[in-house]
C-alpha cells in the first residue's frame, strides 16, 4: 500500500479511538509536566532530605496547639558540600514561619514555591534567610545566585 492509501485508514482508526476512548483533556499538560520534572534533575542539583524532626518549643506562644505547646519542625537538606537547615514554626493564624541557614553561605536568595505561588527571601552574608508568614502546604525551596542551581524535593510545612 502506498502512503497516500493509508491516510483514510489512519483517519478512521483515530476517529474510532477518539469516540470510544478519548484521551483525557489534561493529557498534554500532564505529559509536559512529566517531561519537565525529568529535566529538573539535569538542570538543578537536587538537595536530599537528611533529617526531619518535630519538637515542642514551649508554652503559650505563637503557633501553639490547644494544649498551649508550640509545634516546630526542623528539616535538613544536603547535597555534596551544601547543607540547608530549616526551622518551621507555627503562627497563631495557622501560617508558618521559616528560619533557614545555608552552609557554606552561598547564593543571593531562596525562593519557596508551592500551590502556584512563590515567595522570595534574601540570603545574608552568614547564610541566613527567613520567611515570616507562609501558608501551610507542600513546597519546594530553590537556591538562586549560587555557582550552581539547587532545589529541594517537595516537603510539607
Amino acid at each position: 500500500m502506498a502512503h497516500g492509501d493509508d491516510d483514510p485508514l489512519w483517519q478512521d482508526l483515530r476517529e474510532m479511538w477518539q469516540t470510544l476512548d478519548p484521551p483525557p483533556d489534561d493529557l498534554n499538560a500532564k505529559v509536559l509536566a512529566a517531561i519537565a520534572v525529568e529535566d529538573l534533575d539535569r538542570e538543578y542539583e537536587l538537595l536530599h532530605l537528611v533529617e526531619s524532626s518535630a519538637e515542642l518549643a514551649g508554652t503559650r506562644a505563637a503557633g501553639s496547639d490547644t494544649s498551649g505547646l508550640v509545634r516546630a519542625m526542623t528539616i535538613e537538606f544536603s547535597h555534596d558540600e551544601i547543607s540547608v537547615l530549616l526551622r518551621v514554626g507555627g503562627l497563631d493564624d495557622g501560617r508558618r514561619r521559616i528560619d533557614g541557614w545555608i552552609a557554606p553561605a552561598c547564593g543571593t536568595a531562596v525562593v519557596m514555591r508551592g500551590d502556584n505561588r512563590s515567595w522570595r527571601a534574601a540570603i545574608d552574608e552568614s547564610g541566613r534567610f527567613e520567611f515570616g508568614s507562609l501558608p501551610p502546604g507542600r513546597v519546594r525551596l530553590w537556591l538562586e545566585g549560587a555557582e550552581r542551581s539547587f532545589t529541594t524535593t517537595m516537603f510539607e510545612i
